[in-house]
Formats: C-alpha cells, structure tokens, sequence
C-alpha cells in the first residue's frame, strides 16, 4: 500500500511496562513503571496494588476541587523535573478531563509531564488550502531546526497544543496568528472537520502520546502569504495536491500526526490518488465515515 508507511509510523505501543492510572475507577491514563518509585514520593495522591499492576488516585485527592488537584500535581510536576525525567518542560498548563469530548475537566498538569502519564492531551491542526483554476493548493510549513521534536519536517500550516485557558477556536485563532499571521476574523470561518486518536510511543521513548487533534479546514484567498512570527517555522510552502501526495509518499518527510491529519483532509475532499481497498483500510484508521 502506497501510504500504509503514514500509519505505521504511529504504532500501538506496547502496554508491558506501562501501569493504567484510574481516577474513579475511570481509566485515564498510563503510567511507564520506571517512574513509579518517585511517584511512590506522594502517597496522598497516588496508590498503587497488585505489585505495581494498578494505579489509581487517592480518595482524598479525588474529594478535592480541580483547583487543589492541579496546585497538588504542580509539586508532582516540579518534583518529576528536579529529578531530571522530564525532556521537554514546557512551562504551560494542560487540562485533563474525564473523556476525550472534554465534558467534566479534572485538573490541570504541566503540558511537559504528560507522556509520564499517559494523559490524553488535545490540539488543533488547521489545513489551509486555496483554489487556483479550480485547482487545490496547500499551504504546509517545514518546521523550524531548532525544534525540539520533528525538525525541519512538514507539517500543517497551523498546529499546537490546547492551553487550559482556551476554547478550541481561540486556540486555532492564537496559533494561526503567531505561526501564520492569518486574521482571525479570516481564520474564524475555519470549518471543524471532527478529530483523529492515538496513543504511541513518543518520538523519545519517554512515555506514551495520547492525543485528540481537532481538524480544521480553511480555504485562503489566493493572493494569502503566511508570515511565521514566533520562530516555529522555517519556512512555508504552498503545493499542488499532486505534490502533496508525492511527498507523502516518501519516508520521514512529514512530522508523523502531521501525515495523519494530511491523510484526513486529502480523503475527505477525494483529492488522495489511492486504490479502492487502500482508501478504505485509511478511512477506517483514521476513522472517517
């Protein structure tokens, strides 16, 4: 299969050595066991049975308000990045609610710690595309060198994490300003197009990703020219979906999730020059009705 690769470089991690984590007998996460023993530090938030088998939270963590549950795990956080397990500390808040439609939040943790956790985290992607004689043209940005995970790879023209203190649209507004100075009052007649989950391994080995990432789509007038403001982005790069589908089909081209979100929007406008049976194994990954 020709974009079979895209998927793959996502895998299913290996559960061995990860402990589920439990919050009201509701499983919301995965704990890598070689960091049980610091966690073992805060026993008042965390309990573990079974040789380490199940993790749960306390029951006098749980009776406190998401306000005292996010200040405890801040002191859970510094605690972890003193100890030096964190790679990416990121000094940003992320929520974590009790199911992927963000309907009941549970606390806030710093956005760093996540994969320790296995956390489900949220973000948004943003396609953006334009039509010249009737043709698609995307926009996608290679990522700056001096980005941490995925340098220099393609990505989406716009993408990041969701903040605590943002709804998804804002979230969407903030960062095509800052990665793409599009105006908002542009960027706000983005179309949600639903969302894609996974969980794998991270591009570190340090803890698994469990990600949401919210879809957009927005078509640009034709004479748009995204500018980066905040050093993200080495450059941007506005393709005919012919090409698109060229660099797809190369290895490590593209920033992995950033190929899935590809992936989603080229299947649903038709524009993927993919066989039947290919198209239909990449619906159902992506889970596109």
């Amino acid at each position: 299969m020709t974009y079979r690769h895209l998927i793959e470089a996502l895998p299913a991690p290996n559960f061995f050595g990860y402990t589920p984590l439990s919050f009201q007998e509701e499983q919301i996460g995965y704990i890598d066991q070689q960091y049980i023993s610091l966690l073992d530090e805060f026993p008042k938030i965390f309990q573990f049975v079974l040789g380490n088998r199940i993790g749960m939270f306390s029951q006098e963590f749980v009776e406190m308000s998401v306000s005292s549950r996010s200040h405890a795990l801040a002191d859970v956080s510094q605690f972890l990045n003193d100890s030096g397990v964190i790679y990416n500390w990121r000094d940003e808040l992320f929520s974590i609610y009790a199911d992927a439609e963000r309907t009941e939040e549970l606390f806030r943790i710093e956005r760093g710690v996540l994969p320790i956790f296995g956390f489900q985290a949220h973000g948004v992607h943003l396609n953006g595309y334009t039509m010249i004689n009737g043709e698609p043209y995307i926009w996608i940005a290679q990522r700056s060198k001096q980005r941490k995970v995925a340098p220099l790879k393609y990505d989406q023209m716009v993408a990041g994490g969701l903040p605590s203190d943002l709804s998804l649209m804002d979230n969407v507004c903030k960062e095509a300003d800052e990665e793409a100075r599009i105006p908002e009052q542009l960027v706000r007649q983005a179309v949600a197009v639903g969302n894609i989950q996974y969980i794998t391994s991270t591009e570190t080995s340090f803890g698994l990703r469990n990600d949401v990432l919210h879809c957009y789509d927005l078509e640009l007038p034709n004479d748009f020219e995204p500018y980066n403001q905040d050093g993200e982005v080495e450059e941007f790069i506005c393709l005919h979906v012919n090409d698109i589908c060229k660099l797809l089909k190369q290895e490590n081209v593209f920033k992995a999730n950033t190929a899935w979100v590809m992936l989603h929007f080229l299947l649903r406008h038709n524009w993927l020059d993919v066989e039947e049976d290919e198209r239909i194994y990449l619906m159902k990954k992506l889970s596109i009705n």
